[in-house]
């Protein structure tokens, strides 16, 4: 199970928790009586959500994004001492649902949007890379080689360039396994990744020799994507978009992008000796 998987149940489970503590303490303000001691079953059941919370943390430390950890240690170290320290009464519960209220406002902040910024530094760095082709006649060159040679020598200067841009690019090696494109082995440690990207991205490159076959080249490229079923390292890897690249000499008209059981195929041309857009196809 992903983090995003996990923190979607907790997250669910919290939710549920901080709505019956509210009715509860909206019902206190009317009667204080609290006769079959339901305050202190909330406080209990906010000290195990606070445990898993901690459990959390520890199982996905090497792959959450920085600032949701930093928020997770911060509770672990400062907020779980004050709900350790008691478990009974309106204060306990008051106390309880503000420190987990915080948390859960501050972790749905900094984890959910992590597909949109991993999807927009994606886009950043491929349209980088096809303007450094067009305006540097030296990297321009470089690359003209690269795809007169093979589409290996695509794939390796096109994931070092992405990694300037916090994108670890890998492809599929084989059914659940990837492989880095630069130096072609199995892409398996997570600590590794996360200290210097900002997300994980797998990409199929290939090498478009006749323009007509572009379409189902991609429909190839998808298909070899589309066997990688499970995540790597959790969070940091960008699950919702897979990138077909189609390396050609001039511009393609570009297949739509496809979408199949959650997952969006977007289809990226990067053209090693492209026309002025005036006169290009």
């Amino acid at each position: 199970m992903t983090w995003n998987q996990q923190w979607k149940a907790l997250d669910g489970r919290l939710a549920g928790l901080l709505e019956a503590g509210h009715f509860v303490m909206r019902s206190l303000q009317v009667n204080r009586d609290d006769a079959f001691g339901v305050t202190t079953r909330l406080s209990q059941h906010a000290s195990e959500m606070a445990n898993e919370l901690a459990a959390f943390r520890e199982t996905y430390q090497a792959s959450l994004p920085p600032r949701a950890l930093a928020e997770l240690r911060r509770f672990v170290d400062d907020a779980m001492p004050l709900l350790e320290k008691s478990k009974t009464g309106f204060s306990s519960l008051q106390v309880s649902l503000t420190l987990l209220a915080s948390l859960r406002a501050a972790l749905n902040y900094h984890l959910t949007d992590f597909d949109a910024v991993a999807c927009r530094r994606s886009e950043r760095a491929f349209r980088h890379l096809q303007q450094l082709i067009v305006a540097d006649t030296d990297h321009g060159e470089k690359w003209k080689r690269a795809y007169n040679t093979h589409e290996t020598h695509c794939e390796r200067p096109g994931g070092a360039h992405l990694l300037l841009h916090g994108i670890w690019a890998f492809k599929v090696a084989g059914p659940g396994a990837g492989t880095d494109l630069v130096f072609g082995e199995p892409v398996t440690d997570a600590s590794g990744v996360e200290q210097v990207a900002d997300a994980l991205v797998l990409t199929e490159w290939k090498r478009i020799q006749d323009p007509t076959k572009a379409a189902s080249m991609a429909e190839q490229a998808r298909k070899q994507a589309s066997l990688y079923g499970t995540g790597i390292l959790g969070g940091i890897e960008l699950a919702t978009y897979r990138y077909i690249v189609l390396v050609s000499k001039g511009r393609l008209v570009k297949p739509d992008d496809v979408e199949r059981d959650g997952i969006t195929y977007r289809h990226v041309n990067i053209a090693v000796a492209p026309s002025p857009p005036s006169k290009a196809p």
